[in-house]
């Protein structure tokens, strides 16, 4: 008799799958309008849904037809890593796509206290799903992606190269390899491309600022769903 290898845990790849748009759409309309936290909430669903597509969609050979003919660089072992990495990085930009809208009334209708919570919420989350401390792995990639902001650098290749140094992770637990030129010559060429053209792409489409838009236009469209400021 044969038996299937079974398939590793993957918490936050179960769980975040189900954050679809029809979830999503149902959550801002029943979703408690007095909870402090709703906002804060929604944002994180959005940037969970964002994440898992781009790490189950966008790198995936089977539903991206540009990769085709090319092995897959997420497995179950690692899909977990990658797609809180990427959580991460959406978190951040959503920050940056929040101090650059000129819009007077930002405050008050995406509050204050928004960002920060999320960003707390999104950690909470993810430390409770894969029960490893996943606060100081975060803080470590926000820190680099700020020092790339400040020195004006290029936050999709410092997000790719994120990845490529965690594609060997098989758990939170373990830390991003360092990318020393030893590292980067071992890494097969054409998953460096893929990587780095999957993230410039997705970078590229405006879909990190699509899901700031998204959240605001339903603050918007849906005030009476949400506390105010």
């Amino acid at each position: 008799m044969f038996f299937r290898r079974k398939r590793p845990p993957s918490p936050l790849s179960d769980l975040f799958a189900k954050c679809t748009q029809e979830f999503i759409a149902d959550f801002i309309q029943t979703g408690d309008p007095d909870d402090e936290q709703k906002r804060a909430q929604l944002l994180i669903y959005l940037i969970v849904h964002g994440a898992y597509g781009f790490i189950d969609h966008t790198l995936n050979p089977d539903k991206n037809e540009i990769w085709s003919n090319s092995n897959s660089v997420v497995n179950d072992r690692n899909k977990d890593v990658l797609i809180a990495e990427t959580a991460v990085w959406l978190c951040f930009l959503m920050g940056l796509s929040f101090k650059g809208d000129n819009d007077d009334d930002k405050h008050n209708r995406v509050g204050y206290l928004t960002l920060p919570s999320s960003n707390k919420l999104l950690v909470s989350c993810i430390s409770d799903l894969s029960k490893v401390d996943f606060s100081n792995r975060a803080v470590e990639a926000r820190r680099l992606y700020r020092a790339t902001e400040k020195e004006r650098g290029s936050l999709h290749e410092v997000f790719a190269n994120r990845l490529l140094a965690s594609l060997e992770n098989m758990s939170l637990a373990e830390g991003p390899i360092e990318l020393t030129p030893a590292f980067i010559l071992n890494v097969p060429i054409e998953v460096t491309e893929r990587v780095h053209l999957s993230v410039a792409t997705f970078f590229a489409a405006a879909k990190p600022l699509a899901i700031y838009e998204t959240f605001k236009n339903a603050l918007h469209e849906f005030a009476d769903k949400f506390p105010w400021g």
